[in-house]
């Protein structure tokens, strides 16, 4: 890893690894079991059609309201004691399912999977704040951002190696669930003790607020733009197929680069050009389908992605310092993705009709334009002594060269 990217980063290497593994391995086993929800309650529990749409609803309800449960019960319980006995829980739940079918069983599973998902996760993403500092929480954050995708592309082409369909899905997300011990075993993951905030402060505070409403708003017009009707002519499809496969490798890696921008000029900037493309990238998707656009759309979508994926991850961080850190990650970053994940099935559960994207991507993207207000009016939460003293640092060390080589 390059010099540049590495300079000031002060947390040590297995902090790091414990904080990497606990992190991404938990994001990433929520988008797995995201994406083969179905397959599961097919092959495995013989569910299919109305109650699996159910089943999926659960997950999300129970997703986003186990993650404001247990980022409350965070302080009576201690973090590793909380964090083992969820993971363990993660297990068992999937596990249960090579033993049981039914409709019945396949709901009280949804519930217990998302509980699995969420009740622990502001408390993974809180020991990711506790072990950075500002300085270096955009880079740490990007690398996360960036081995969660390395995971997810290692799960679907296992996955798909194996080919044994059901069971192939349930053995690698109990191995990755289990990844996180290993962090359990390099690091004690104790909890700062900070002052302990009420829900109402939390939502109260300013900055947060014009941070979070952007963020809520890019999840809810990603997901409503699975409404569409984006075309299905051969060319188009093509290039939708492709298009996706590229943005997840752009979301893997556009992370890693905002992630040392944000901790080198701060966080708005970067924010403001995702929301930007984006939003310009709707607007192109509405105007004209070729194949050309539909690249363009899906290549933007995966950088916005990536970069508002670690800025946020960072940005909550920044905000919760000296407080209750979990309530902050619990609203700012699970809430959010459930809303992403529960308002793509909206055509399903509604029995919609798809609307042309001609029609909703203008309106998506003037949501996307009208979202960037707020985050010019936060602060930037990357202290100006922090920038200035970095700055002041590569200044001062192309002085020292200068002077070693006129020297030489």
């Amino acid at each position: 890893m390059s010099e540049r990217y590495t300079a000031g980063i002060k947390i040590s290497l297995k902090k790091f690894i414990a904080v990497a593994l606990l992190v991404s391995s938990a994001l990433a086993w929520f988008l797995l079991i995201n994406n083969y929800f179905y397959d599961i309650f097919k092959f495995g529990l013989g569910v299919t059609g109305f109650w699996a749409d159910v089943g999926l609803m659960l997950f999300y309800s129970f997703g986003a309201f186990s993650a404001l449960l247990g980022s409350s019960f965070s302080q009576k319980i201690g973090r590793r004691n909380l964090l083992s006995a969820w993971i363990l829980f993660g297990v068992l739940v999937l596990g249960s399912i090579l033993f049981f079918q039914g409709v019945v069983f396949s709901l009280f599973l949804s519930v217990l999977l998302g509980v699995s998902v969420g009740f622990g996760f502001p408390s993974v993403t809180a020991f990711l704040s506790d072990s950075t500092v500002s300085e270096e929480r955009g880079r740490v954050s990007g690398l996360i951002v960036l081995i969660t995708f390395i995971l997810i592309f290692m799960g679907i082409a296992i996955i798909s190696f194996l080919g044994s369909g059901f069971l192939g899905i349930i053995l690698f997300c109990v191995i990755l669930r289990s990844i996180g011990f290993f962090s359990l075993i390099l690091d004690r993951c104790e909890r700062k003790i900070v002052k302990d905030n009420s829900w109402r402060s939390v939502v109260a505070q300013r900055n947060f607020g014009l941070y979070l409403l952007p963020w809520i708003l890019f999840n809810l017009a990603a997901g409503l733009l699975s409404m569409s009707d984006i075309s299905t002519q051969l060319q188009i499809a093509t290039a939708r197929a492709i298009g996706i496969s590229i943005s997840y490798v752009f979301m893997a890696f556009s992370g890693v680069i905002a992630g040392l921008f944000a901790d080198r000029i701060g966080r708005k900037q970067p924010i403001v050009i995702a929301l930007v493309a984006i939003g310009s990238s709707f607007a192109l998707l509405g105007y004209v389908q070729i194949p050309g656009t539909v690249m363009i759309y899906y290549s933007v979508y995966g950088i916005a992605w990536g970069i508002l994926f670690a800025l946020y991850l960072t940005v909550i961080g920044d905000l919760s310092h000296s407080l209750s850190k979990e309530k902050f990650y619990s609203l700012g970053i699970m809430v959010p993705l459930i809303i992403f994940t529960s308002s793509s099935l909206i055509p399903t559960f509604l029995n919609m009709a798809k609307v042309s994207t001609g029609l909703i991507s203008p309106i998506l993207s003037v949501i996307i334009f009208v979202s960037i207000y707020p985050v010019l009016r936060a602060s930037e939460t990357l202290p100006t002594s922090k920038i200035n003293a970095r700055k002041m640092k590569e200044h001062l060390n192309k002085i020292g060269k200068l002077i070693k080589e006129s020297k030489e």
